[in-house]
């Protein structure tokens, strides 16, 4: 019997195929466009012989480019579209972007664009709550930052050592900042002239995965 339990445990692992999250942060004149990718991989089912209970869900940091600056938007689409056919992704892939402000019409280049998967368009605000909205979600960028800081503080996600751009990414986060603002709430940011487009793309892909995020595509729930 225990032979049985280890098989079953071996095979729910190998059947749980990953799911890829792409965070994609839009950058403007003096900012960087920034992408992401997240595989997340479920946890492993236990036999239903055996009395553990199913692995958690483990992240994993794939994929991190900044895009150069004065890059045209379609040039940035057609780059995230190309990650969604790669082979390894097998349609298994969900876009996140950051919908706010010159944000909009790039999702809706994004929705023309043929991607090999789901797109979900999140407007990021400084309120206090989450919402769903005509083409996505409104997500204060709080939650964005604090959902990925819990998942480096519970080993949700991992980065590699040798990833590109993983020291500028740390920097980035060292950086950030909750500064108060006269309404009585918090503005989230990078300190002084530096940048957190790396952190939001990220942050972006991050919040997908840890939510099980599918678009607007398949016309399924977030």
């Amino acid at each position: 019997r225990a032979a049985a339990v280890r098989d079953g445990g071996r095979e729910a692992r190998m059947l749980a195929a990953p799911e890829y999250f792409i965070g994609v942060d839009l950058g403007q004149k003096h900012d960087f466009s920034a992408v992401a990718v997240v595989e997340r991989r479920e946890g492993g089912r236990p036999h239903f012989l055996s009395t553990l209970e199913a692995e958690p869900a483990i992240c994993h940091l794939r994929h991190l480019e900044r895009i150069a600056l004065g890059t045209p938007y379609p040039k940035v689409v057609e780059r995230v579209a190309w990650l969604t056919r790669a082979p390894e992704m097998g349609g298994r892939s969900t876009v996140v972007v950051d919908g706010t402000g010159v944000g909009g019409p790039v999702v809706d280049l994004l929705r023309r664009a043929d991607l090999d998967g789901y797109l979900v368009a999140v407007t990021i605000t400084g309120g206090e709550r989450e919402h769903r909205t005509e083409g996505g979600r409104s997500v204060p960028k709080r939650d964005l930052i604090a959902t990925l800081e819990v998942m480096l503080e519970e080993q949700e996600l991992r980065i590699a050592a040798r990833l590109p751009e993983r020291r500028r990414l740390i920097e980035e986060l060292m950086s950030m900042r909750a500064m108060p603002l006269e309404n009585g709430r918090e503005a989230y940011g990078a300190s002084g002239r530096k940048h957190d487009d790396l952190v939001l793309a990220v942050a972006l892909a991050c919040w997908g995965a840890r939510r099980g995020t599918v678009g607007e595509q398949g016309q399924r729930l977030l």
